[in-house]
């Protein structure tokens, strides 16, 4: 198997719909991975404080998490804003000549 220059999957295609599903769900489970870990310090905060299980707080947890998480993920779909980011599909790079300085 050869893997192109310009995309990590060889078999997508960059400028398809299915480069623009990769991107999504990648920008999803990005987006749960970091709500699960706010959530998991947010429980331990809470359990510190409390010294029981704050049982209550799991249903809103997940509803947050996966909700979330999803709402934010669906926001650049309209705009056509997921697509190549270089070497994979994500939300598309900006051509700009920036410097840090």
């Amino acid at each position: 198997m050869v893997v192109s220059g310009t995309s990590l999957y060889p078999y997508i295609s960059n400028s398809t719909v299915s480069c623009e599903v990769v991107g999504f769900f990648l920008n999803w489970g990005v987006l749960c991975q970091r709500f699960i870990i706010l959530c998991i310090v947010i429980h331990l905060l809470v359990f510190t404080m409390n010294y029981s299980r704050p049982k209550h707080l799991e249903l809103i947890f997940h509803i947050f998490i996966w909700g979330v998480s999803f709402v934010v993920s669906l926001v650049p779909i309209p705009g056509h804003h997921y697509g190549s980011a270089g070497v994979w599909c994500w939300i598309k790079g900006h051509q700009q000549n920036t410097k840090i300085i």
